[in-house]
């Protein structure tokens, strides 16, 4: 059997300067790229809609049309093509507004052409299926990303107002629409019955306010808008068409999202704190390695303990320590993805208690942490139950 095949990465070119596009063309063509150019925007936008592309590489100062446009746009409509955005003209506000953007390097001119070859070459191909003009709808599509565990930011315009809908790991975590924040804002968007959305380039939501799934949010809102319990206007009574973060229907501020603090008076131990109004609240965090280490150090705490993993409602590891166990992640994912579907089947967003042990004697025990759980391994002479409950500050 001859070696995978591996189909090149496809590349275009977007800049203006004649030299330079011819330079990079040589280069990644040398190193078995695809390639085409564009000196314009227009001309860019032609080749988007005709071919499929794995890289754009583009200036950000050209007649006819600015770099930054074409990166919105690719933003609201190939969100995962990889872009590259290489310039002499990197401002503050260009850094301010795509250095966090997980799809976007930067680089600044002049580059060398070997540079940025090996640069492309470590973005890689983009990888499955992407159609074109295909119409869907909201429910099919919240379910689609649900299942994806992508990040995503939609656009949503419906005859009454214009609203946005974030989704982290696959899970809806922040929606906003006229004067309303949280759950209540996503069901009246639902409630509108009819519109249009869009993606648009991701960026973190500025704030965490929804912490249950998305699969649930999609029956509630269901079952109220049969009910006939959600009013689809997005203002509450006595205001106008105006959107101020961080306000709940009454305009008053939204009270934050929190897992457990040190100082909680209950008894329960520690996990994590978090606030809506942090950009960082919710898997963002758990990217900060400070944080990350922290949360993993509080599991080691408790004896029986010799592995840990965070891991999403939606299978994916996030960090993981689990030593000795390294199997157990994965084991981990595939365990939290089936207690997922059948807690949104009955309409619960937050469970733990999961325990399970292997022939091999080897166990896990699940514990919650909101849309994140713990998933801890446990020595085989310990009860897995009984560090569970000591986890969460349970007196037997």
């Amino acid at each position: 059997m001859s070696d995978t095949l591996s189909a090149p990465t496809r590349v275009l070119v977007v800049d203006d300067e004649p030299n330079v596009r011819f330079a990079i063309e040589r280069a990644l063509r040398k190193a078995g790229m695809e390639v085409a150019l564009a000196s314009t925007v227009r001309q860019a936008l032609d080749q988007l809609r005709e071919r499929s592309f794995d890289v754009v590489v583009c200036d950000v100062r050209m007649p006819g049309g600015s770099g930054t446009e074409l990166i919105e746009w690719l933003g609201s409509h190939h969100p995962s093509i990889r872009i590259v955005v290489q310039s002499a003209y990197l401002t503050d506000e260009l850094e301010q507004a795509y250095a966090h953007v997980p799809t976007i390097s930067l680089v600044a001119k002049p580059v060398g052409a070997e540079d940025l070859v090996k640069h492309i070459e470590g973005l890689g191909p983009r990888q499955g299926f992407f159609g074109r003009g295909i119409e869907v709808e909201l429910f099919d599509y919240v379910q689609m990303i649900a299942v994806s565990g992508r990040d995503r930011r939609l656009e949503v315009d419906t005859p009454y107002a214009s609203g946005e809908v974030w989704f982290e790991h696959g899970d809806i975590t922040h929606v906003e629409y006229g004067s309303y924040r949280g759950e209540l804002a996503f069901f009246k968007i639902v409630a509108a019955g009819r519109g249009t959305f869009r993606e648009r380039l991701y960026r973190p939501p500025p704030r965490r306010t929804i912490s249950r799934s998305s699969t649930h949010l999609l029956m509630e809102a269901a079952r109220l808008i049969d009910e006939g319990e959600v009013d689809p206007r997005p203002y509450a009574e006595g205001e106008g068409p105006r959107s101020e973060a961080g306000t709940d229907a009454a305009g008053s501020e939204a009270a934050p999202f929190e897992l457990p603090s040190d100082d909680d008076e209950d008894g329960t131990t520690a996990v994590a704190v978090g606030s809506a109004a942090d950009s960082t609240t919710g898997h963002a965090v758990i990217e900060d390695p400070e944080v990350r280490n922290l949360l993993l150090e509080q599991f080691w705490a408790f004896d029986g303990v010799e592995g840990v993993a965070l891991v999403s409602g939606t299978g994916k590891v996030l960090a993981d320590d689990m030593r000795g166990h390294r199997d157990l992640s994965t084991l981990a994912g595939f365990y939290m993805r089936a207690a997922a579907r059948i807690a949104r089947t009955i309409g619960v967003g937050v469970y733990d208690g999961i325990v399970a042990r292997a022939r091999d004697g080897r166990q896990i025990a699940v514990v919650s942490m909101g849309n994140t759980s713990a998933v801890l391994a446990i020595g085989d002479d310990a009860d897995a139950y009984a560090v569970h409950d000591a986890v969460l500050g349970v007196e037997n």
